[in-house]
């Protein structure tokens, strides 16, 4: 996969203001950079903005045929809301429609939580972080068995070794449960140990009716290490959780819907289309309010109801109270009209 991306500098071609375009291939994960470059003039766009690559492609051999310098009446830039992040990465599948960012891990044959899937998740949510046209993130699996069947078990060694990994499954996971962007697990298959460990920390789940959860690590002489031990009781009870982790058994889809784990269960095939379907209305909300609304019902379930309601969710409100977007919402109650959120 072949990107292109601006970086300011100026260009000797034009007097105004210019950017390189850097071609990537192969992992652009981190934006490495290789020696192809070419300059073209970016003045009346500003810094920063994607350029379709036919063009560009174009343009630039016919000016120099090989490499060089394309005047900026060449290229035509992409309307800002047509542009969409290039996604490369080695254990996910990531397309992005619109303001939607879908994830699929592609660890085969049971999308195992290795390394790599951590590596790719912690860069992909550094990314859309800062990137202010992406609103919600839907992380699924991909192949119809497996969402995940958890932890990689080949990793064991390293860890029997002592060996610290680079990525630590809950660093990754406490930093999906505190993602200031709604995350939505589409489970299209099954989701065990460290796959329903990553299930519990996304904020909402949406599950197929024919797929099963479970926390088997005592099977294998070990307890849930990624937060299945903390999580899963506050969303299932004490009761049913124990039951679960202390078995190994696995708990059908309707099962975990009646008791509070999941939003909804639908057939297999409409997973995805489900997840995205609420993603896009969610999407068209308040992006502060919902980040503040997640941040209040999180630390709020950590306290007492008394800090919840007068420290938490006081300080949301009186944050949100200042927003453009409270405004905005406000205006377009009384006109009668859909709000059009911006996020600040």
């Amino acid at each position: 996969m072949v990107a292109a991306i601006i970086v300011d500098e100026g260009c000797p071609a034009c007097p105004q203001d210019a950017g390189i375009i850097h071609l990537i291939s192969g992992d652009s994960r981190k934006f490495r950079m290789p020696e192809i470059k070419i300059l073209a003039c970016a003045a009346p766009h500003g810094g920063g903005l994607l350029f379709p690559l036919d063009t560009l492609l174009r343009s630039f051999y016919s000016a120099r045929g090989v490499f060089g310098t394309v005047p900026c009446k060449s290229l035509k830039s992409i309307p800002k809301e047509d542009r969409n992040m290039a996604f490369e990465y080695e254990k996910l599948v990531v397309e992005q429609d619109g303001a939607v960012v879908v994830a699929a891990i592609n660890h085969p044959p049971a999308n195992a939580m290795a390394q790599g899937v951590l590596r790719d998740l912690t860069d992909l949510l550094n990314r859309c972080e800062k990137d202010d046209s992406v609103r919600v993130l839907i992380i699924t699996g991909t192949g119809p068995k497996c969402f995940s069947a958890g932890a990689d078990i080949t990793e064991f060694a390293d860890l029997q070794s002592g060996k610290v990994p680079q990525y630590d499954g809950n660093d990754v996971y406490f930093k999906i449960e505190n993602y200031p962007k709604i995350i939505i697990a589409a489970i299209q298959g099954l989701a065990l140990g460290g796959g329903l460990e990553l299930a519990c920390s996304c904020h909402l789940r949406i599950m197929a009716e024919e797929a099963v959860v479970g926390l088997p690590e005592v099977k294998l002489g070990l307890n849930p290490g990624w937060g299945g031990t903390q999580r899963l009781p506050r969303y299932i009870g004490k009761t049913k959780a124990l039951e679960l982790m202390l078995t190994g058994d696995f708990m059908p889809a309707k099962e975990a819907l009646a008791l509070g784990l999941l939003n909804k269960v639908v057939p297999a095939a409409e997973v995805l289309e489900t997840a995205k379907k609420l993603a896009k209305k969610l999407a068209g909300g308040a992006p502060v309010a919902q980040r503040e609304i997640m941040k209040a019902v999180r630390l709020g379930l950590e306290g007492t109801l008394y800090d919840g309601i007068t420290r938490v969710e006081k300080a949301a409100f009186q944050t949100l109270l200042v927003t453009e977007d409270f405004k905005e919402g406000a205006k377009a109650f009384l006109e009668k009209r859909p709000a059009q959120f911006k996020g600040r």
